[in-house]
């Protein structure tokens, strides 16, 4: 009696696991994106309030620039999404040496990928400079 596998049995175990592969590509897609856009989102919150916080603790205004990836300066803070994530609405931020955001109310969204049917992130940020709220949605 032979050990190990016959030909026949390699070729249908690695049929069926290729099989199992190809079907958890997709899903395994979407979870990558998924954690883009949550990593994006983290990333431009704390951005956000790192630029505040400078604006009010060295009494100067601080702008952060969006979809930037040029070093930081005590003026100038730089946010890039992740991955496939982009940013779909908003535009660079001012905040004033008071913590105030210089054009008002701010809305920014944040797609995992460019389609319509992509979920997304909602950041609200008031006039006073303080993140409202993120919510989900859609592109």
């Amino acid at each position: 009696m032979g050990r190990g596998f016959t030909l026949i049995e390699l070729i249908v175990t690695i049929s069926i696991v290729g099989i199992l592969v190809a079907l958890a590509a997709p899903s395994f897609n979407q979870i990558i994106q998924k954690k883009n856009l949550e990593k994006s989102t983290r990333l431009l919150v704390l951005t956000l309030n790192q630029a505040r916080s400078t604006a009010i603790l060295e009494r100067h205004a601080v702008t952060v620039k969006l979809n930037s990836s040029a070093p930081d300066s005590n003026e100038i803070f730089n946010w890039q999404p992740i991955g496939k994530a982009k940013l779909k609405t908003g535009s660079d931020i001012h905040f004033e040496m008071t913590g105030l955001v210089s054009e008002g109310d701010r809305i920014f969204k944040i797609c995992a990928f460019d389609s319509a049917d992509a979920s997304s992130k909602i950041i609200l940020i008031s006039r006073i400079g303080v993140i409202e709220s993120i919510q989900e949605g859609t592109c």
